[in-house]
């Protein structure tokens, strides 16, 4: 399989989860602010897990565009995953939910 194919391929199958994301968000009986905090958690960790994988087949194509092909194509495309994964665990956080569950249980 050519790269270009699996990389097209990799990038439809994440904007179908992102359309997802968005069924998901859209059938919901409350709106996103009222949800619990671990509903919101996984919110984000669907739309993290459908968007990263677009943004790192789109930048893959992009580099597939340069010809000749780079010798270290591969290694960027590994360091700019690499670089956004450790950003978004950043800016993520931990998480700790056990006062919203109990919090809840209790009212």
């Amino acid at each position: 399989m050519e790269p270009e194919a699996a990389l097209t391929i990799a990038s439809q199958i994440a904007v179908a989860l992102a359309g997802f994301v968005g069924v998901v968000t859209a059938f919901r009986a409350q709106s996103v602010h009222e949800w619990e905090a671990i509903d919101k958690f996984r919110l984000r960790l669907l739309l993290t897990n459908s968007i990263l994988p677009l943004a790192y087949c789109l930048f893959a194509l992009a580099l597939l565009a340069i010809k000749p092909a780079p010798f270290h194509f591969w290694r960027w495309c590994s360091g700019v995953s690499v670089t956004t994964n450790i950003a978004f665990a950043t800016i993520e956080g931990p998480c700790d939910f056990s006062s919203d569950s109990a919090a809840s249980s209790a009212g």
